[in-house]
C-alpha cells in the first residue's frame, strides 16, 4: 500500500485517505507498518487531504510524539508542512514537553 501511494498521483490515493479517516487514523499512525503508510500519505496527498488527516490526528499529536512509531508521523508532518497546522502541532508538542518532569 505504501508503494502504491508513492507511485500514484495524489488524487488516486484519495480512497486510502477516506479509509484511514473512517477506520481511525491514530491506530494506523501508531502501528509499525501503518505509520509508514501515514507518512506516505502526508508526503504525497493533496493539501486538503493532508489537512483532513492532521485535523483528525491533532488531538493525539503529543501522544504520537512519544510513541515508538507515531513519532515518525509527527516528524514527517513537521518536515513537510509549513502552514498554520504545523504551528498548531508545534504548540501542542511544546506544551507536552513543558509538562514533563525534568
Amino acid at each position: 500500500l505504501q508503494r502504491c501511494i508513492e507511485l500514484c498521483l495524489p488524487a488516486a490515493s484519495q480512497f486510502v485517505v477516506e479509509e484511514v479517516l473512517e477506520s481511525g487514523p491514530i491506530g494506523i499512525a501508531l502501528h509499525k507498518n501503518g505509520c509508514r503508510v501515514m507518512q506516505s500519505l502526508l508526503k504525497r496527498c493533496s493539501d486538503e487531504s493532508v489537512h483532513r488527516l492532521v485535523a483528525a490526528l491533532l488531538p493525539e499529536f503529543s501522544k504520537m510524539a512519544q510513541h515508538q512509531y507515531g513519532k515518525f508521523v509527527v516528524l514527517c508532518f513537521l518536515e513537510c508542512d509549513q502552514g498554520e497546522q504545523r504551528q498548531c502541532v508545534m504548540e501542542r508538542v511544546e506544551e507536552e514537553v513543558r509538562r514533563q518532569p525534568s
